[in-house]
C-alpha cells in the first residue's frame, strides 16, 4: 500500500502538469484558430502608399505572435483619392485609414466615420500650425493679407484644413473675401485669387451645381484627363502645394513642417530652408522659425478612422493593435511625452511586463526532468532515399547555414556529436567568431548615416538607442538577424571583404516589389543582398513622396476619449472655422405657404437642406392664401413664395413683386402647353360646345385652369363675358364646375356662385379652398376631379395624365388609369392624342415661378443667396441626400433600439443605389444606420439573412416562397402597385405588329422571362403552359420541358446551379445580353433580368413573348424610360396574348392574364430569429424628394412634375415679361373686355391689347 501511494505520489502531480501543459497549449492553438482570419483593410491613395502598406502587411504577419490577442491580419486597397477611401470605410469594403481634421469632417458629417486615435508628434504635441509660406524677397507689394487678392496660390487642396478652410475663413471673417456663393465658397476664392491650383476644386461636392471656373486648376499641371486638378495631381497635399510653391505659386498655405521636410527630402536637397519666409495674417513676413509668432491657426494632429459600425470593443483592440506596431516598428524617440491621463485605455504599461511572470513555470526544468514517461528523438528532417550522399550533404548545409542566418535563439551548451558521419561536430563550431564576425559592422552603413551604430545599440546616438526591448542585443531584434528581408523594394546592399556598397534601385524597378524575389546567396566571399527594417512612420525608401499612411513626423498615437470620438470631439475650436466659411452675408429665407400639407413639406425641406449645411436657413411661414403671401413678402414678413404664373401677374401689378426662379417641365424651357382633357370613353364632350358640361378647373385665376381657358371660350364668342365678370359667365355656361377659390372674396369681388364649387371635393373649411387642402386643386387635382368628381373636361397643364396614370399614383382613384383612357379636346372641335399637344392645346404659358420683393426692397444678394439655396444640386434636386426613384425621407425619432439594418443586394448596380439611399437616410440621421451588403445571387442573400450576416432584402414573390422553405425568411414590407394592393397581373406580351404569336402555340418561339424561378417570368407562365398541356412537363424538368418547346430564349439564372440543378440547356440564355460574367445572371447585372429586362429582350432582343408584370410596358413606353431602347416605343405597339388564344389592349389585363401575384417583399429572419422589434425599426426607414409630394396630396409647394429650377435672368424679373404676351392678352380677355353677347379676338384686337399692356406696363414702372 506505501508502494502504491508513493508512485501516486508521483504519478498524479506529473499527470496534472501535462494535462494543465496541454490544456494551456491548446488554448493558444484555439486562439490562433479562432482569430487567425480576422481582416483589417488599410485604404491607401498612391502607388508608394500601397508599398508602404504591403511591407507593413509582410512585417505584420512575420510577429504575429509578438500581438498576442490583437493580431490583424492586415490588406491594403488603393484608391483614387481620400474620398474614395472614406465611401469605401463607410461601405466596409476598407476598415481604416488617417485623414487630415479636414476630411475628418467630411468623413464624420457625411459617413459617420469616427476618429479612435490621433498623431502625436516629438514633445508629446498633438497639433501643428497652419502657415503661409512666401519666397524670401517677393511680394514686396503685400502689406496685409487684403492683397493676396489676384495672387497665385498654392493649395493642399479643396477641404484640408491648414491648406485651404483656415486661410479662406480667415479671408472671409476679416471682410477682405466676398461670398459669392454661401453655399460654394470655392467660388469666393476663385473670385479673389488669381491663377491658382487647390485640387479638387471642380468635383462634385465642391461644384455643386457644376458651374465653378478652372481658375482654381490653372497652376495644376497633372495630366488630363483624371491626374489634372484631383488627388493624383503633382501640386496635391501639402508636399504638393510646395513643389507648387517653387515653381510657379507666390504664396502656399502648408504646415508649419511641410519647408523642413521637403528640403529635407532627396528630391529637394538642393533647396534650402532661407530661401523661404513666413507671411503673417498681419500682413508681416518673418523667418520660417517664428512660426510660433507668425501662423494662421492650430490644427488637430491627423486622425486614424475607423465606421462608427465598429464597436468600443473593436475600436479598442485597433487602437490596442496600432499602438502595439508603434512599439515594434517604430525607432524615433519620443522625446519629452507628456502624460495623457485622460488615455481611457492607459496603453502606457500594457506590455511593459508581460514575460516577466505569466509563463515562468511554464516549461519549468525541475518538473519534466524528474516526471517523464522517457526520451524520445526529436524530430527529423527525412528526404528521398534516391537522394545521393553528395545531395545529401548539400541540403543539410542549407538548412544549417539558414539556421545561421534566420535564427537568433542562443545554442546552449552543444555537445560533440563525434559519431556524426558527415563530422557537423566541429564544422560550425566556431561560426560566430572570425568567419561572419563583420557581417553587421557598424561602418557598412557609413554611406547611410541614419544606419551608422547599427550594431552598437547601446550608443546614445544610436537610432535604435530607444528600442523598447532594450537595443537589438539579445533581443529578436538582434543584429545578427536579417531583418524585415522584404522591407525595400528599392535598396540593394552588397558586402565584399573590402568594400560596402549601399545602393537605391531605380523607383519602380519591380513589377511587383511584394512578390517572390530574387535573392542573393551569401558566397565564401560574404557577398550577399541585406534588406532593412520596416519602419512605421518613415516613407523615404519608397520613393519621392513622403508622410505615406501616417506623418513622417509622428512619434506614437494618442487615444481619443470613447466619448469624443466624433467629428465634433476631435475637431473642438477647430470646427467653428470649418462652419465658418459656410458663412452666408443672407441668415435665413422665409417660404411662404398656405396650407397643412404644404407646411409640413416645407419643414421637411428645411431639416433635409440644414442637414446638408445648405444657407441661408429656410423658415417656413403659412397664409392663408396666396394673396396673403403676397401681402406677407411684400412687408418683409416673409421673403420667397411660388406662384402661378397668374398670380405672379398679380403680385406684381399690385406689390411689386419679381419672379427671379421659374420651374421647368419636359419642354426643356419654363413654359408648358394648356390643354382641355376629356375621357375617351365621352365622345360627346367638344372644346366647341361646353354648354351644361361639368367642368374641372386647377383654382380660379390660375392660367391653366381659368385665364386660358375662359379667355379661349370668351374670344371665340362661345360665351358671353358680361363685362368683366368671367366667373358670372362661367357659372351660366357650365352646368356645375370645381373652381377652386371661386367663393373667396380675396379672387371674386362680385357675387359667388355656388355652382362654381359644386363638384369640390374638400371637406369643412376645406371646401373650394385655393390651396392644397381641397382636393381638386391644381393641375392633379382638376384631373382627379375629371377621373371621380363626375368633370366631362378639366383644364390642365400637358403633362397631368401622363404623370398620374399608369401606376405613377398609388391613390385609389388613380390606380385603373392609363394613358388610354383620356384624349384632347382641339380648339377645331376634334380630338387629339395626349402626345400631340404641340398642336392640340389653348395656348403656351409660362411656368410657375419663385418670387420676392422688388421695387424699393430689391435686394440682389438676396437674390443670389435664394438662388444658391434652390438650385444647390443633390442627385437631380432630391433633397435628402442623393435617395432614388419614388423613395421619400421619413424624418423619424433619433433614438432606436436597433442600431443598424443590414440590406442584401445582388448587383453592382442595386449597391450604388443603396449607398445613395444609405447616405440620404444617414444625413438626415435616420435610424437604424443602414448598412449596404452584396451577395452573389438571391440564393446568397437568403443565407446571409439566416446566418445573420444581413438583416433585409427584397424578394420575388417566388424567392419569398424559397426563402421561407429553406430559410425561415418571412415578409414583413410588400410593394405595392397600381392596384392599391401588394399584388399585380403576369400578363404575355407581343408586338401588335407580329400577330402570328399566340399563347396557345409558343412552340419554336423566342420567349423573354424577368428570371428563372421568379413568379412573372417563369412560375406563373410555365404553370399555365404545362397545366393546358401545351408543354410536356417531364416529371419535374421544367427547364427542360421550356428548352424543348422554345426555340430561343432569355432566362436569367438558368444556367446557375442554384437555380438549376439539373442539365444546362443553352439555349436558355441565348436572347440574354450581359456580357462577360454578367450573361444570363439572375440579377441586375443582366440587361435582361427583371420585368423591364424581359420587355427590352422583347423590344430589341428579337424575342416573340415577354412574360412580365402587368404595369411594366406601360412603365417603359411613351418616353418614360430615356435609354435608347425604349425611345421610340409606344403603348400601342403592343398588345396582351390571354389564355383564350385571342389578344387583348394594355388595358385588359384583368381578364387577359396568367393569374394574379403578390408583390416583391422585403424579408428578414423569422423562426428564432424573429424579433418584433427590429422589424418595426425596419420598416420605418424608407424616404423625401423636393419634387414629390406625399399621398393624398400632389403638387406640394412645387409641382410634382418639376425637373428643376431655371434661374431667370434679371432682365426678365418683373411680372409681365415673364408671363408674356399670349397671358397678357389671355388675363385681359377674362378680366377686362366688355362688350356684346358675342366676341371674336381679330388680329387688331390683339394688337390693341398689346399696346394696352405695354403702356399699363410703362406706366406701372
Amino acid at each position: 500500500m506505501s508502494n502504491l501511494r508513493a508512485l501516486a505520489s508521483i504519478v498524479l502531480p506529473c499527470l496534472l502538469f501535462t494535462l494543465n501543459w496541454g490544456a494551456t497549449n491548446a488554448q493558444y492553438h484555439n486562439f490562433y484558430d479562432e482569430h487567425k482570419t480576422e481582416k483589417l483593410t488599410w485604404c491607401t491613395m498612391n502607388r508608394e502608399e500601397q508599398w508602404k502598406c504591403k511591407n507593413f502587411t509582410v512585417a505584420l504577419e512575420r510577429d504575429r505572435a509578438l500581438f498576442e490577442d490583437d493580431f490583424f491580419n492586415v490588406s491594403c486597397y488603393q484608391a483614387f483619392d481620400k474620398d474614395e477611401c472614406i465611401i469605401m470605410i463607410d461601405q466596409e469594403k476598407a476598415h481604416i485609414t488617417s485623414l487630415d481634421p479636414g476630411e475628418v469632417f467630411q468623413a464624420g458629417r457625411y459617413n459617420s466615420l469616427v476618429p479612435i486615435l490621433q498623431e502625436t508628434y516629438e514633445g508629446g504635441f498633438k497639433n501643428y500650425y497652419a502657415v503661409a509660406v512666401i519666397k524670401s524677397g517677393t511680394m514686396s507689394d503685400v502689406y496685409s493679407i487684403r492683397d493676396l487678392r489676384g495672387k497665385q496660390a498654392c493649395f493642399a487642396g479643396v477641404g484640408s484644413q491648414a491648406g485651404w478652410t483656415i486661410p479662406i475663413h480667415r479671408l472671409l471673417k476679416d471682410g477682405f473675401m466676398e461670398i459669392v456663393d454661401c453655399n460654394n465658397h470655392v467660388k469666393s476664392a476663385i473670385n479673389f485669387f488669381g491663377k491658382s491650383c487647390a485640387v479638387n476644386s471642380l468635383v462634385n461636392k465642391n461644384n455643386p451645381i457644376g458651374d465653378n471656373s478652372d481658375k482654381l486648376c490653372n497652376l495644376c499641371t497633372g495630366v488630363v484627363p483624371g491626374g489634372k486638378c484631383t488627388a493624383q495631381d503633382p501640386y496635391a497635399g501639402f508636399e504638393g502645394a510646395f513643389r507648387c510653391l517653387l515653381e510657379v505659386g507666390d504664396v502656399a498655405f502648408l504646415k508649419h513642417t511641410t519647408v523642413k521636410e521637403m528640403v529635407s527630402s532627396k528630391e529637394f536637397k538642393s533647396v534650402t530652408e532661407d530661401r523661404f519666409e513666413l507671411l503673417c495674417p498681419d500682413g508681416q513676413k518673418r523667418p520660417l522659425g517664428e512660426y510660433r509668432q507668425c501662423n494662421w491657426g492650430l490644427v488637430p494632429s491627423n486622425a486614424i478612422v475607423v465606421s462608427s459600425a465598429k464597436t468600443t470593443d473593436e475600436r479598442k483592440r485597433i487602437e490596442r493593435f496600432l499602438l502595439k506596431s508603434v512599439e515594434l516598428y517604430s525607432t524615433k524617440p519620443l522625446g519629452d511625452v507628456q502624460q495623457q491621463s485622460n488615455d481611457p485605455y492607459d496603453q502606457g504599461n500594457r506590455y511593459d511586463n508581460r514575460y516577466d511572470t505569466r509563463y515562468d513555470n511554464r516549461y519549468d526544468t525541475n518538473h519534466y526532468r524528474q516526471c517523464n514517461w522517457g526520451l524520445v528523438p526529436s524530430n527529423a528532417i527525412v528526404v528521398s532515399s534516391a537522394k545521393t550522399t553528395d545531395e545529401r550533404k548539400r541540403i543539410e548545409r542549407f538548412l544549417l547555414k539558414s539556421v545561421e542566418l534566420y535564427s537568433t535563439k542562443p545554442l546552449g551548451d552543444v555537445q560533440q556529436q563525434s559519431n556524426d558521419p558527415y563530422d557537423q561536430g566541429n564544422r560550425y563550431d566556431n561560426r560566430y567568431d572570425t568567419r561572419y564576425d563583420n557581417r553587421y559592422d557598424t561602418n557598412r552603413y557609413d554611406s547611410t548615416p541614419r544606419y551608422n551604430d547599427y550594431g552598437n545599440p547601446g550608443n546614445p546616438g544610436s537610432p535604435y538607442s530607444n528600442d523598447r526591448f532594450g537595443g537589438f542585443g539579445g533581443s529578436r531584434y538582434d543584429s545578427n538577424r536579417a531583418f524585415g528581408g522584404y522591407d525595400d523594394p528599392f535598396r540593394t546592399t552588397t558586402r565584399s571583404t573590402t568594400t560596402t556598397t549601399t545602393t537605391r534601385r531605380p523607383f519602380g524597378f519591380y513589377d511587383n516589389p511584394f512578390g517572390v524575389r530574387n535573392q542573393t546567396d551569401q558566397d565564401r566571399d560574404g557577398n550577399q543582398t541585406l534588406y532593412e527594417r520596416f519602419e512605421l512612420f518613415d516613407s523615404e525608401r519608397y520613393g519621392s513622396k513622403i508622410n505615406l499612411m501616417f506623418s513622417d513626423i509622428t512619434r506614437t498615437f494618442a487615444s481619443i476619449k470613447e466619448e469624443e470620438q466624433n467629428f465634433g470631439g476631435y475637431l473642438g475650436d477647430n470646427l467653428e472655422i470649418i462652419m465658418g466659411v459656410r458663412m452666408c452675408p443672407v441668415g435665413r429665407m422665409t417660404l411662404c405657404v398656405t396650407s397643412d400639407a404644404e407646411m409640413e413639406k416645407c419643414v421637411k425641406m428645411k431639416t433635409a437642406l440644414k442637414a446638408q449645411l445648405i444657407k441661408p436657413e429656410m423658415i417656413c411661414y403659412k397664409g392663408h392664401s396666396h394673396i396673403n403671401c403676397m401681402q406677407a413678402i411684400a412687408s418683409g414678413v416673409a421673403d420667397v413664395s411660388v406662384l402661378d404664373v397668374s398670380d405672379v401677374y398679380t403680385g406684381g401689378l399690385r406689390y411689386e413683386l419679381i419672379p427671379f426662379l421659374s420651374e421647368v417641365y419636359n419642354l426643356g424651357q419654363p413654359e408648358y402647353y394648356v390643354v382641355a382633357i376629356a375621357k375617351e370613353e365621352d365622345p360627346s364632350t367638344e372644346l366647341t360646345y361646353l354648354k351644361g358640361k361639368y367642368t374641372c378647373h386647377s383654382g380660379i385665376n390660375t392660367a391653366a385652369g381659368w385665364v386660358y381657358p375662359l379667355a379661349y371660350l370668351i374670344s371665340n364668342g362661345w360665351i358671353r363675358p358680361y363685362g368683366c365678370d368671367s366667373i358670372r359667365a362661367a357659372a351660366e355656361y357650365f352646368s356645375k364646375s370645381c373652381v377652386p377659390g371661386a367663393l373667396s372674396a380675396e379672387y371674386n369681388t362680385g357675387i359667388p356662385y355656388d355652382n362654381m364649387c359644386d363638384l369640390c371635393h374638400g371637406s369643412s373649411y376645406r371646401y373650394c379652398r385655393r390651396d392644397a387642402s381641397e382636393d381638386y386643386y391644381g393641375h392633379t387635382g382638376a384631373f382627379r376631379c375629371l377621373v371621380e368628381g363626375g368633370g366631362h373636361v378639366a383644364f390642365a397643364k400637358h403633362t397631368t395624365v401622363s404623370e398620374n396614370t399608369g401606376g405613377k399614383r398609388r391613390e385609389w382613384w388613380a390606380r385603373n388609369t392609363l394613358n388610354d383612357d383620356f384624349q384632347l379636346l382641339c380648339p377645331d372641335g376634334t380630338r387629339g392624342r395626349l402626345k400631340d399637344y404641340h398642336t392640340c392645346n389653348l395656348g403656351k404659358v409660362k411656368a410657375n415661378a419663385v418670387v420676392t420683393r422688388g421695387g424699393a426692397g430689391y435686394n440682389e444678394t438676396q437674390i443670389n443667396a435664394y438662388i444658391n439655396l434652390f438650385t444647390i444640386k443633390e442627385e437631380e434636386q432630391n433633397f435628402g441626400g442623393y435617395l432614388g426613384d419614388n423613395l421619400e425621407i421619413i424624418m423619424g425619432v433619433r433614438l432606436c433600439p436597433v442600431g443598424r439594418m443590414t440590406l442584401c443586394v445582388t448587383s453592382d448596380a442595386e449597391m450604388e443605389k443603396c449607398v445613395k439611399m444609405k447616405t440620404a437616410l444617414k444625413a438626415q440621421l435616420i435610424k437604424p444606420e443602414m448598412i449596404c451588403y452584396k451577395g452573389h445571387s438571391h440564393i446568397n442573400c437568403m443565407q446571409a439573412i439566416a446566418s445573420g450576416v444581413a438583416d433585409v432584402s427584397v424578394l420575388d414573390v417566388s424567392d419569398v416562397y424559397t426563402g421561407g422553405l429553406r430559410y425561415e425568411l418571412i415578409p414583413f414590407l410588400s410593394e405595392v402597385y397600381n392596384l392599391g394592393q401588394p399584388e399585380y397581373y403576369v400578363v404575355a406580351i407581343a408586338k401588335e405588329e407580329d400577330p402570328s404569336t399566340e399563347l396557345t402555340y409558343l412552340k419554336g418561339k423566342y420567349t423573354c422571362h424577368s428570371g428563372i424561378n421568379t413568379a412573372a417570368g417563369w412560375v406563373y407562365p410555365l404553370a399555365s403552359l404545362i397545366s393546358n398541356g401545351w408543354i410536356r412537363p417531364y416529371g419535374c424538368d421544367s427547364i427542360r420541358a421550356a428548352a424543348e418547346y422554345f426555340s430561343k430564349s432569355c432566362v436569367p439564372g438558368a444556367l446557375s446551379a442554384e437555380y438549376n440543378t439539373g442539365i444546362p440547356y443553352d439555349n436558355m440564355c441565348d436572347l440574354c445580353h450581359g456580357s462577360s460574367y454578367r450573361y444570363c445572371r439572375r440579377d441586375a447585372s443582366e440587361d435582361y433580368y427583371g420585368h423591364t429586362g424581359a420587355f427590352r429582350c422583347l423590344v430589341e432582343g428579337g424575342g416573340h413573348v415577354a412574360f412580365a408584370k402587368h404595369t411594366t410596358v406601360s412603365e417603359n413606353t411613351g418616353g418614360k424610360r430615356r435609354e435608347w431602347w425604349a425611345r421610340n416605343t409606344l403603348n400601342d405597339d403592343f398588345q396582351l396574348l390571354c389564355p383564350d388564344g385571342t389578344r387583348g389592349r394594355l388595358k385588359d389585363y384583368h381578364t387577359c392574364n396568367l393569374g394574379k401575384v403578390k408583390a416583391n417583399a422585403v424579408v428578414t429572419r423569422g423562426g428564432a430569429g424573429y424579433n418584433e422589434t427590429q422589424i418595426n425599426a425596419y420598416i420605418n426607414l424608407f424616404t423625401f424628394s423636393m419634387f414629390y409630394s406625399y399621398p393624398p396630396y400632389h403638387d406640394l409647394i412645387f409641382q410634382d412634375a418639376t425637373r428643376q429650377l431655371k434661374v431667370v435672368e434679371p432682365k426678365d424679373r418683373r411680372y409681365d415679361r415673364y408671363v408674356g404676351k399670349d397671358f397678357m392678352r389671355a388675363r385681359r380677355i377674362t378680366d377686362c373686355l366688355a362688350g356684346g353677347s358675342q366676341i371674336t379676338i381679330n388680329r387688331m384686337q390683339i394688337a390693341l391689347i398689346t399696346v394696352l399692356t405695354i403702356l399699363s406696363a410703362r406706366i406701372l414702372l
